[in-house]
Order: C-alpha cells, then structure tokens, then sequence
C-alpha cells in the first residue's frame, strides 16, 4: 500500500471515530433563530435547520429550505399563523445553547433522528417525486 492510500484510509478511520472520541453537540435547545441582517429566520427540527425568508419587517414565509445558519444568529421568540411567521422579538440578543453528548446511545439516539428527517425532507416539503404529476413516471420504474 503506497503512502497516499495509507493516508487516506488513516483520515477515513479518523473521520468515523472523531464524534466517538470527541463526542458532538446536542441542541441547539431553542427552536427559533434569527440571523444578523434579519433577512432569515431559522428553525431547528431534529438537527436540521429550515430557513425561512422575511417578505415584510417581521414577517417570514412559512415555507422554508434547509440550510445551515451563520454562526451569529440569535435566539428568537415567533407566532405561527395560517400563512406567515411573525418574530416577536427581533432586537433580542440572546446566544443559542448547545449541550456536548458523549454517550455513545445518545450519539446514536440523535444521529438516528437527524438521519430520519433529513430522509423525510422530500415528503415533507412536497418535491417535485413526491407529487401526483410525478406518479406515472415512477409507477413504471
């Protein structure tokens, strides 16, 4: 095996064992965040975060994509309506939280339920496969 192949396989390794050796993150605990220039709202669902855009002052589509938030957002309070997203409170200052997990059965617990609806992102915001117009192209496959 030549150097390279080596250095590879040993990156391979450390990348599988890193969230065992180090453990990862739990949280955010908040579920609402705003980022810095108020143009995105985010919300956290199972380690995937959903951000929405603001059409108005304070007023956010309900429809959202998933995306990773910058660094810099804030914790949020929203009211949920038929057909918007209003924040509360959008001069707030607050930090999010993250609790680190180091058991393996709660790596595993979250890993599962990150997995889980990042699987269901198809279904749950309706793309274009999971539609009627697509059901007669697929029921030939």
């Amino acid at each position: 095996m030549c150097i390279v192949e080596r250095s590879f396989q040993a990156l391979e390794i450390d990348t599988k064992t890193r969230m065992v050796r180090i453990g990862l993150h739990r949280g955010p605990h908040e579920i609402w965040y705003l980022d810095k220039n108020g143009d995105e709202l985010y919300e956290s669902d199972n380690g995937i975060f959903v951000a929405h855009s603001r059409f108005e002052e304070d007023l956010y589509e309900k429809y959202g994509t998933i995306k990773v938030p910058p660094k810099d957002v804030v914790v949020v309070e929203v009211e949920i309506s038929d057909d918007v997203i209003h924040v509360k409170n959008p001069e707030s200052i607050q930090k999010w939280t993250w609790t680190k997990v180091t058991k393996p059965e709660e790596m595993e617990e979250l890993l599962m339920r990150r997995n889980k609806r990042h699987l269901q992102q198809m279904y749950i915001e309706q793309s274009p496969p999971t539609t009627a117009e697509f059901e007669p192209f697929l029921a030939h496959l």
